[in-house]
């Protein structure tokens, strides 16, 4: 996105061309939600996250383009064309007699009462998402099999970090608890170009709706 290269001027210790990259793939949703949870989550300063936390957010902003648009956000699933994420809304939305839930507190109320139900799918998305939406930045294609061995991958962040600052790393691997660790600078950069970040996400979801 041009915009974001005539920001490197301003952020010269950040990799703007590798991180606009990472919604250059349209062939899954899940880490422009990922992504837009993150900075959504870090606006606050906070930069120790866990995946639960990113995940949970994930659920709140896809709510609306499932319960009220009725978008269709993933590819073919056991002959379906939802996401994993998709999935999750009608499991929550048919625990409640509400009809219309929009505020992030109370679909954040629903996860909590019924995050049982729930579960199993939170724990398919944390293992690639978080990892995957890094590869601009990691140079290994999506079909090395290091993507399976999370503590190597966790290494290999790590590793690349030290000389090229990531938007975040990631600790040990602990489920849904694992940590996500914003680097501040990132941070200070979602922070402050926040509203292009939002914009910029937000139209590559559209891109890839209408795909």
């Amino acid at each position: 996105m041009k915009d974001l290269y005539e920001l490197e001027k301003y952020y010269n210790h950040l990799n703007l061309r590798k991180f606009s990259m990472i919604l250059s793939d349209y062939t899954q949703c899940y880490k422009y939600y990922w992504l837009e949870s993150l900075i959504k989550i870090s606006v606050s300063q906070k930069i120790e996250i866990t995946f639960d936390e990113i995940i949970n957010k994930m659920i709140c902003e896809v709510w609306l383009v499932v319960t009220r648009f009725h978008l269709k956000l993933g590819v073919n699933i056991r002959g379906t064309n939802k996401s994993l994420l998709e999935e999750i809304v009608p499991v929550l939305s048919a625990k409640t007699r509400e009809n219309q839930i929009e505020s992030d507190s109370m679909i954040e109320y629903l996860i909590k009462e019924h995050e049982s139900s729930i579960l199993p799918i939170k724990r398919k998305l944390i293992q690639y998402v978080p990892f995957r939406t890094l590869s601009p930045f990691l140079k290994i294609s999506g079909n090395n099999p290091i993507w399976s061995k999370k503590k190597d991958t966790i290494e290999l962040i790590k590793k690349i970090n030290e000389e090229d600052p990531l938007p975040y790393t990631i600790g040990a691997f602990e489920g849904l608890n694992t940590k996500v660790y914003i680097n501040p600078e990132w941070g200070n950069f979602f922070r402050d170009q926040y509203f292009l970040l939002v914009g910029w996400i937000q139209f590559h979801k559209c891109v890839y709706i209408q795909s």
